[in-house]
Formats: C-alpha cells, structure tokens, sequence
C-alpha cells in the first residue's frame, strides 16, 4: 500500500537526508526577485548559500525570463514601500510635535524622537537612492546572472509552446496542479508556472536526479496546507512527478533552504537573516497579487532601412543596457515587432522616448507603437 499511494506517505529524516545530498536544488522566480527585497547581509547570506551548491544549482529557462521581466517591478513597489514609511513616520512626528495635542511629552523626549526620525529618514534617503540606480544600472540583475551562469535550462521552442499552452488550458479546466491559479492572468502570463513544472520534469529526466525546489509562493495549486498549517507539496504534483522521472520531488521555501543548509553544513544558524527571509517570504504572494493589475505593455514595429539593417544588434543592446528585457521578432523582411511589459506609466513614456532617440541615431523608421494594460485587451499587430 505504501508504494501505491507514496505521495501520501510523509517523508522520514533518512528520506530528506538522501534528498538533500542526491538533488537538483531549482529556484523559482520569487526566490530570485527577492534579492530585491532584503537587506545587504540576507542577500548576501543567500548568494553564498547558492554558490555553496555550485553545479547542482539550476533553474528553468522560464523562471529567467520572468525575473527579467518583473524585476523592474519589483524594484518600484520597494521604492513605493519607502514612500509609505516615510510618509507615515513624518506624520507621526508633525502630530507629537504639536504640543497641544501632547501636553504631557517632554522636550527632551520630542528632541529624541526627532533626532531618531531625522536618521531614519537619512537611511530612507540614501536606500530609495541606490533603489533608483538599479532602473538604469542593475548590480542586482548582474549577480544573479552570474550566480546562474551555465544553469539555466533551454528555452521550448514557439511550437513546443503552442502544443504546451494547450495542454495547460485543458489542465487548468479540471483544476489540476500546477498552475490553475493563474487561469485569470493575460496569456500566456497564466502558463509561467505550468512552463516551469514541464522544465523541471525535463531536467530531472535528463539528470536522472531528484528536484528540491526553493519558492516562496504558497498558492494551492503547489502546496498543501491544514487548517492554515503547511504540510507539503500538492500530493497530486509529487505523483506526477514520479511517474514522468522515476524520481522525488519536494518543495522549501526559501527560509526552510537556508534553515537546513545551516544544518547540514553544520555552520551556526543566523536567526536574525532567517526571521527576515522569513518575513519577506510571507508576504511575497500578496504583493505578487498586488502587481498584476499594474503591469503595462508596450508593442512597436520599427522599419528598419537598407543602410541600417547591421544597426538592430546596436538597438537591441543600448535598450537592453537600459534594463529593459525584449521580446522580438521579424513582421515581415524589413520590419521588426518588439514587445515588453512595465510595471508603470512612466516607463511606458521612457521606452517610447528611447525608441525615438534610437530611431533617429541609427536611422529606422518607428510605425507603430501601442500600449494597454497587461489585463486589458491585446494589442494589435
């Protein structure tokens, strides 16, 4: 009975110890947008974590693509989570700081509670400013390009894609995991994690290894949870992948990577960097559910002229320099459609200035360019 319903069956220590040893460590990309979100010493503390592991770490084409693509995002709802704060804290000080509404607070106890706003608001200052950088020159991006270099799985191709997105679509009809919860997204934003299961499957197959995998996302249709407790991956999903590797396959969140790695390579735990991965990694769905009304695309056809057709690498890499991540394709023989998503407006009127800058530099012709929310209609081509 055990070996019929093994998906059922908790795993035992001797179970994760084998794991741990033998696995494919993959990342999701929650995991690595989350550099973004915590602080010099945690980030630093999950960069060596990763390196630690060194060829076993690896992560799936798709989960690159959307760390590319949300990481401005990303980068902006941490500038607007300082604005709050601060916003906030100012608001308090202009309260204590009329003393009539206050009789009873000290004028030494004000002074300290100013000098103390003062300085928090200098840390504010100076992290919304490197925060700021990372828009145009994005150290962050870099490091976990190359943390990942040479691990990272191949890309399906467009008609691999096309037979896979249908099989998600019949899949998500009859709620099987992964992947349903995002049925409402705009295509093909819903198959992200269905796309990434597949390629996790691939790379276990051909590995012939089992798979831990690090994400921070807790959505029903990968975990498994008890009266609000978490138990494990969807039963359904280790099934599954059983029956397509021959292999295991579990989940941890960030928090549980780094827990266990300070327990099996016997270092002394830092509880201090666990409580704040911790904390980020409970909020990361709510404000992953937050963006998605927020997101803007962008779709432009450019002409490109006889005289300028060795200029497109040129285009492509000053836009990229910029931080933005393309998506393109040839219309026709002297047309190119570019496509990329923004996390706001005001990056829509910044790539829009940036194509017209280049546009008239290396000498092509811009027409078309239209833009919608992620959730809206689709642009037309």
């Amino acid at each position: 009975m055990k070996n019929l319903f093994s998906e059922y069956i908790a795993l035992e220590s001797a179970d994760f110890e084998h794991l741990w040893e033998n696995c494919v460590f993959v990342f999701d990309t929650n995991v690595l947008l989350n550099f973004y979100r915590y602080s010099q010493a945690s980030s630093a503390e999950l960069r060596e974590t990763i390196q630690f592991y060194g060829n076993r770490v690896w992560i799936p084409n798709q989960v690159g693509h959307e760390f590319f693509e949300e990481r401005l995002t990303v980068i902006n709802e941490q500038l607007k989570n300082y604005a709050e704060v601060n916003k906030d804290l100012n608001k308090v000080k202009t309260l204590l700081m009329n003393r009539k509404g206050h009789p009873f607070i000290s004028e030494d106890s004000l002074e300290l509670f100013e000098s103390i706003v003062e300085k928090i608001n200098g840390e504010f200052s100076e992290q919304e400013t490197a925060l700021s950088k990372l828009m145009t020159k994005d150290e962050t991006a870099k490091m976990v390009a190359s943390l990942f270099e040479g691990h990272v799985g191949s890309p399906y191709t467009p008609e691999a894609l096309v037979i896979l997105y249908k099989e998600a679509s019949e899949r998500f009809k009859l709620n099987i995991p992964p992947g349903y919860k995002d049925s409402s997204k705009p295509e093909p934003n819903r198959y992200g994690d269905f796309i990434i299961w597949k390629q996790i499957i691939d790379k276990a197959r051909a590995e012939n290894k089992p798979v831990l995998f690090i994400s921070d996302d807790e959505k029903e249709d990968w975990i498994l949870k008890n009266s609000g407790k978490t138990i494990g991956p969807l039963p359904e999903l280790i099934r599954e992948f059983k029956k397509s590797t021959e292999q295991s396959f579990y989940i941890y969140s960030t928090f549980n990577f780094l827990k266990y790695s300070y327990e099996f390579r016997k270092r002394v735990v830092n509880q201090p960097i666990l409580d704040e991965v911790k904390y980020v990694g409970k909020n990361v769905q709510m404000q992953s559910n937050d963006r998605q009304d927020k997101v803007h695309s962008i779709m432009c056809v450019l002409r490109v002229k006889d005289n300028a057709q060795n200029n497109l690498s040129l285009v492509y890499e000053r836009l990229q320099n910029q931080g933005y991540f393309l998506n393109i394709e040839s219309a026709s023989e002297d047309t190119v459609r570019i496509t990329i998503k923004v996390p706001f407006e005001d990056l829509v009127r910044r790539f829009i200035n940036h194509i017209h800058v280049l546009a008239k530099e290396y000498d092509f012709e811009v027409l078309i360019i239209a833009t919608s929310p992620a959730n809206g209609p689709a642009l037309d081509s």
